[in-house]
């Protein structure tokens, strides 16, 4: 599991985790948050905005509980990128 920023500065690689119908991207996400992975809990802070895709949606409770907002992006419906206002 990458860990990025939105300048694309990765902070983080986490793993190697098996990935399957039981142990998708919400799920890891939710090992990671839970357990404390590599102390992410001490570099994330109250109110930060983690910018997730739609396979994160089940894992999203789970932030808002840490007081983490979560953000998912529209799609681009054929575009190649999202305006600035977007």
């Amino acid at each position: 599991m990458m860990i990025v920023t939105t300048t694309g500065y990765i902070v983080a690689c986490i793993g190697q985790f098996m990935s399957d119908f039981n142990n998708n991207d919400a799920a890891i996400m939710k090992d990671i948050l839970l357990r404390n992975t590599d102390n992410i809990l001490s570099w994330l802070k109250e109110h930060d905005i983690l910018v997730v895709d739609r396979g994160f949606r089940d894992s999203i409770g789970v932030m808002k509980a840490l007081g983490l907002e979560a953000t998912m992006p529209s799609f681009l419906d054929d575009r190649r990128q999202f305006s600035a206002e977007e």
